[in-house]
């Protein structure tokens, strides 16, 4: 069994600041696993099921911030303190509130 990824805040903005240019700005309508794909891309050292999952956090978050978004996926409550500062910093960026 492969060791657990340990999340850097930068990995985190990058899969929140895509987040935030497919499903919130472009309103797209990118199947989760096209996404995941994507990323995949920009974090190959990172397994597809991790980059789900965060992508799934992200969408909890979004929820609880209230940004509209057009991922269609199901939302997961297991995110860190550190992705959510990464998300109200890319939320900030986008000066989306």
């Amino acid at each position: 069994m492969s060791a657990k990824h340990s999340w850097t805040f930068e990995e985190d903005g990058l899969c929140c600041d895509a987040f935030f240019k497919v499903y919130v700005i472009q309103k797209s309508n990118m199947p989760l696993s096209d996404f995941v794909r994507l990323l995949s891309l920009k974090l190959p050292a990172i397994k597809a099921g991790s980059l789900r999952l965060k992508v799934q956090n992200i969408k909890q978050l979004a929820l609880e911030y209230g940004i509209e978004n057009s991922l269609k996926a199901a939302a997961s409550t297991n995110y860190s303190k550190q992705n959510q500062s990464a998300f109200v910093s890319v939320m900030k960026q986008y000066a989306v509130e």
